[in-house]
């Protein structure tokens, strides 16, 4: 046995034993010796061997969990492995999916499933609302791929429309009628995240008192500070319960003189 003086060589001299190891402690959910399914078999792209396998993995990981994680380097495949697992899972029935991707990624995104699984239809969610006049894409968009290049064409709808159940027992239902084929909808994360309604981020205890340091100044276009220290904010009121304020010896309604907080510029007249 060669003399270990650094990681690889011990990784080399006891490679048999770690990776038995490993086997035992973490047994695979799809081995190489077990049977694809047969659906691989008729995706538009033909994965290699390691992406069939780690499709079947997911699929496994699917079946006894309701999230699973491909992990690998650029270039592997995980746009391939993620759409043949979807595939594989939904055992020829229907799927609706959703994919969150960077956005620069949306369009690749949609031209490889276009590529990958039959019979797709693929919309782009533009927006999350609808606005009253616009120029750029908007609402939900159905994407053909003409020329190698993803153009919108077919549907157009909105979140707001397809959440409409009409003359349908529920929204699902109303979709399957207008959708019998798989589906893909594929949005941007930054749109995922920013685009939507907001609400304030604060919270109002059970006791109907607001919490003391749960207003954010994020949504105040002043915040000023009394000279008992409590945090006053015109919109909300003050932070301070009545207890606390009690125990300065001041009525709690009392009209008190106010200062700026240190990092406010806002004069206060």
């Amino acid at each position: 046995m060669e003399p270990i003086t650094d990681i690889p060589t011990y990784l080399r001299a006891h490679a048999q034993e770690l990776g038995n190891r490993i086997l035992e402690s973490h047994a695979p959910l799809h081995s190489v010796d077990d049977p694809p399914s047969p659906i691989i078999g008729k995706l538009l792209r033909k994965p290699y061997p390691a992406q069939t396998l780690a499709i079947m993995g997911l699929v496994r990981r699917w079946q006894h969990a309701k999230a699973g994680a491909v992990i690998a380097e650029c270039g592997t495949g995980k746009t391939l492995i993620s759409l043949g697992a979807i595939q594989a899972h939904a055992e020829n029935r229907s799927f609706t999916a959703v994919a969150m991707v960077p956005p620069q990624l949306v369009e690749k995104w949609c031209r490889e499933a276009l590529l990958t699984l039959p019979r797709l239809r693929v919309f782009i969610i533009d927006g999350l609302r609808t606005p009253a006049k616009s120029n750029t894409h908007h609402g939900v968009n159905e994407v053909k791929l003409r020329n190698k290049r993803i153009v919108r064409e077919g549907l157009k709808t909105s979140l707001t429309e397809l959440r409409l159940r009409k003359n349908f027992s529920s929204p699902r239902m109303r979709w399957d009628s207008i959708c019998s084929s798989p589906s893909l909808f594929v949005i941007g994360r930054d749109r995922a995240k920013l685009g939507y309604f907001w609400r304030h981020a604060y919270q109002i205890a059970k006791s109907g008192q607001p919490r003391r340091g749960s207003q954010t100044a994020k949504f105040l276009s002043l915040r000023i500070r009394c000279r008992r220290n409590a945090a006053f904010e015109p919109a909300y009121g003050c932070a301070m319960d009545a207890a606390a304020c009690c125990a300065t010896g001041l009525a709690p309604g009392a009209k008190l003189e106010a200062i700026p907080l240190p990092h406010h510029r806002e004069r206060i007249r």
